[in-house]
């Protein structure tokens, strides 16, 4: 991949490789190479205090031996020599990257790790069909059971034979290949399947992540109805997806009663593991047509999904408004706010505007749209107007056609950015406040207390006090504040 680096960065040190042994010593004492690719030569007694990233690529079989690779990277900073290759000169933490899931198997995940796993998504729609074998385990003879296993199957056929890491792992779950293995399911064999031919699964090549994506929502929904418990959020996903088709394809109009079909909410209230199937089917291949989202505004056209929702719901004694006069009451309020407020009469006229001034446009729309009178929520939004957009500021952008006005989004960038610029501040504060800026534009609010949590614990325990003092801390939080308003 870096073939610049050959022989330099990284070097594959193993038994094998001639003078192993002083590749090691350069790779403990010398600048290069800064990451050794090894084979059971590394795992146990190498003492090399300043690694900081470990990537175990296989799957271990001891818990013993998997302490024992977990201690390569355990060594505090007063151990350490080379101070020069620590970032910052501190070592406060170490990361490991686990490909083959050891962690799961020997049941040590973190019990405070709330962070997102990134897991392929193959290797998420395979595990999502066996939960629902698992449900279903006691009628093996039903036709939904003897669907999944088909799906199930399917997925494994696509693992490559041939890859390497494939034919070293592939001995203890061989037999899933055969037909005999399917002919009755156990807990054992579901278990097998999960811990051991699911990672293999990240070697699939050539996988079309829109239909995989797709797929993935549709498996997790379908494990949801099973396990009883509320779709939609998961439904609203999948409708978001299905409503960027292009209905003017003619692959996408044979099958547009598939496409109508979700949208409406009879299809959810009498679905079941059939019909979600078969829609899957249907609609996963076309979704590599899918028009892009747009980050400030979907234009969603939902003519036919409006006409046959012909009213909207306010907080005010939780009253049915026509779509037509509630647009027209959104509508009004804009124009009223248009006529006065001075950040949108200058940007109507072109002029510049600062931070402050869009900041606190943003807190006045959220006082005047989403009052008990209007309820300028995202789903009357989409009901009135036909558009999905993330935030009020992106709304009145798209009502109004102000291309001077950024989005949200930008907004929020922008004020970090100042933040930043404003205190000079280092290299890892600067990716300590964009991952508060991240977190802030995902929840759209911050307290105090969430800055010691997931994801700032990446950072070490406690990072936020050491990158900043409390006066910064209080002024970090009162940007968020105001943001937020």
């Amino acid at each position: 991949m870096y073939p610049e680096h050959k022989g330099q960065l990284a070097r594959v040190i193993t038994s094998g490789v001639e003078r192993a042994s002083d590749l090691l010593a350069k790779f403990k004492k010398e600048d290069l190479p800064r990451i050794a690719i090894s084979v059971d030569m590394l795992d146990t007694g190498v003492d090399v205090p300043e690694v900081m990233n470990l990537a175990f690529m296989k799957p271990v079989g001891s818990q013993i031996k998997f302490w024992q690779m977990i201690g390569r990277g355990t060594r505090s900073l007063e151990a350490c020599k080379h101070l020069e290759r620590l970032p910052e000169k501190k070592k406060d933490n170490f990361l490991i990257v686990d490909f083959w899931e050891n962690f799961e198997h020997f049941n040590m995940m973190p019990k405070d790790d709330n962070g997102p796993r990134q897991i392929p998504v193959l290797v998420t729609i395979f595990n999502t069909r066996l939960s629902k074998l698992e449900i279903l385990l006691g009628d093996q003879s039903s036709d939904d059971f003897k669907r999944i296993i088909k799906d199930c199957r399917a997925d494994i056929a696509r693992i490559p034979l041939d890859s390497f890491t494939v034919k070293k792992n592939i001995k203890p779950v061989r037999d899933a290949w055969n037909d005999e293995f399917w002919k009755y399911i156990t807990t054992q064999k579901l278990e097998m399947l999960r811990m051991q031919l699911a990672p293999l699964l990240r070697f699939v090549p050539d996988i079309n992540l829109p239909e995989a994506f797709f797929t993935s929502k549709m498996e997790r929904c379908s494990l949801a109805m099973l396990q009883k418990k509320d779709v939609t959020e998961i439904i609203s996903s999948i409708r978001e997806d299905v409503i960027l088709l292009p209905t003017n394809l003619s692959q996408v109009r044979e099958r547009i009663t598939y496409v109508d079909a979700v949208m409406t909410p009879e299809f959810w209230r009498t679905a079941n593991l059939q019909t979600v199937d078969d829609t899957r089917n249907a609609l996963a291949p076309l979704m590599r047509y899918k028009r892009e989202r747009h980050s400030v505004v979907i234009e969603l056209g939902l003519d036919d999904v409006i006409d046959s929702r012909k009213w909207v719901i306010v907080k005010k004694d939780n009253q049915k408004i026509m779509v037509e006069e509630y647009r027209k009451k959104v509508e009004e309020k804009i124009e009223e706010l248009a006529s006065k407020h001075p950040t949108i009469q200058r940007l109507t006229k072109g002029e510049s505007v600062n931070m402050e001034d869009l900041m606190k446009l943003e807190s006045t729309l959220e006082t005047e749209l989403t009052s008990e009178e209007l309820n300028l929520s995202p789903d009357n939004m989409l009901k009135a107007f036909g558009v999905r957009v993330g935030h009020l500021t992106d709304f009145l952008k798209f009502i109004l056609k102000l291309e001077s006005l950024p989005s949200y989004e930008q907004i929020v960038r922008q004020a970090f950015d100042s933040f930043i610029l404003d205190h000079l501040y280092s290299a890892d504060q600067t990716r300590f406040l964009r991952t508060v800026q991240t977190v802030f534009m995902q929840k759209r609010k911050l307290e105090e207390a969430d800055l010691y949590e997931a994801p700032f614990t990446n950072f070490g325990v406690n990072a936020v006090e050491k990158y900043f003092s409390q006066e910064e801390i209080g002024e970090l939080m009162e940007l968020t504040r105001k943001l937020a308003a």
